[in-house]
């Protein structure tokens, strides 16, 4: 399933607001969902369902209650208009967003930073 029209817009916001760095993506309840919340609404993205489905995207309201979502399908290639098979564009701006959001939601740089600081040294003690 391609993105739905009504979820076109959002999904280029949150590419927006993710790329600039004013997205504050957090871990969700569920394993590899990450949500991003608003004053009246919240997002959020999840990659590996139950259905097969590779990601999926759902919109909530203010009270947490789910108002549409949208399942990718698993078809990662898909046929050109120019009869070709290739990367499914869609598939590849979700993975992308998915993967970002990831990143913020878990704070990867700054785990990385940490781990550098952690082993930065060992083993080049002077012994005592």
């Amino acid at each position: 399933m391609p993105i739905p029209e009504q979820f076109e817009e959002i999904i280029a916001e949150l590419e927006r607001i993710t790329l600039e760095g004013d997205a504050s993506w957090r871990p969700g309840p569920g394993r590899d969902t990450f949500l991003l919340s608003a004053p009246s609404v919240g997002i959020s993205v999840q990659k590996y369902l139950a259905n097969g489905s590779p990601y999926s995207v759902s919109l909530y309201n203010r009270n947490g209650t789910l108002i549409d979502s949208f399942h990718l399908t698993s078809d990662y290639y898909m046929a050109l208009p120019d009869g070709r098979v290739g990367k499914d564009p869609d598939y590849e701006r979700i993975a992308d967003l998915w993967s970002r959001a990831r990143r913020i939601a878990l704070d990867v740089e700054g785990v990385f930073g940490a781990a550098l600081e952690a082993f930065r040294g060992i083993g080049s003690r002077e012994p005592a």
